[in-house]
């Protein structure tokens, strides 16, 4: 009877690009496996390593095994497998953060052989499936800002985030209302579109800052006293998140 061999979970994983995978293989041999791999202590039954109690027990049972493993891609089946490195502890299973595609499907698969005895080895999968991660978006300058009429307004979301640090380009929708939950106002009564006043309010020395990231309100536009609700919408594809400032107005630097 060939060997028992599984890994701790579940039989299908969802995991973001952005977090690694760890995977535990437990394996067991029968008593009349045993016999016949010329064994003659007993087996005792492997428990997952999480638990501190039983890591005796299952470092006792997989001492027993060889475990080599395997990744591939299955969906699309040229997506990109990375390397990943021999561990310490071989019946664990480590692949990095930031390591497989997003959106592909990968079958992780493991053999533990039991003395050298291939006769008696067995094998275990589990399917992997890479999620997106989240963007975020981040205004400079937190939930609050107060600007003097002599200053122009600079609002800029250059430090919003990707989790899969994703090729795909940013946009930026800016958004402004009053107090009142009514059109943002100039001084003359007019609307204010903050997606009309697109600049670069980043330094470039630092990082280069995405397009329509930055927005450059010209001094004394905005109402001295008025207090604004200031939004953008940092988005990747499908992907988005909104974050949101009060504005306020004084007069003077």
């Amino acid at each position: 009877q060939r060997a028992t061999v599984s890994i701790a979970g579940a039989a299908e994983l969802h995991v973001r690009r952005s977090q690694s995978l760890s995977l535990e293989a437990t394996a067991a041999l029968s008593v009349c496996a045993e016999a016949a791999a010329g064994n003659s202590v007993d087996v005792q039954a492997a428990a997952g390593a999480n638990n501190n109690n039983n890591n005796g027990a299952a470092n006792a049972a997989n001492a027993k095994f060889a475990f080599s493993w395997s990744l591939h891609a299955v969906s699309p089946p040229d997506a990109p497998v990375p390397a990943v490195a021999a561990r310490k502890n071989p019946y664990r299973f480590v692949v990095p953060a930031g390591s497989l595609a997003v959106g592909a499907q990968y079958e992780v698969r493991v053999t533990a052989v039991p003395n050298g005895n291939r006769d008696l080895a067995n094998t275990a999968t589990v399917a992997v499936h890479v999620a997106s991660g989240a963007v975020a978006a981040v205004l400079a300058g937190g939930e609050e800002a107060t600007v003097g009429t002599d200053a122009p307004v600079e609002l800029d979301a250059s430090g919003s985030t990707d989790e899969d640090d994703s090729d795909e380009p940013w946009s930026f929708v800016w958004g402004c209302v009053g107090s009142d939950g009514g059109a943002c106002i100039d001084f003359v009564g007019n609307a204010v579109d903050l997606n009309g006043f697109v600049g670069d309010v980043s330094d470039p020395a630092v990082v280069p800052a995405p397009a329509g990231s930055g927005v450059v309100v010209p001094a004394g536009l905005l109402v001295a006293g008025a207090q604004y609700r200031v939004s953008v919408t940092a988005a990747k594809g499908d992907r988005s998140d909104t974050a949101t400032m009060t504005l306020s107005i004084i007069a003077g630097a």
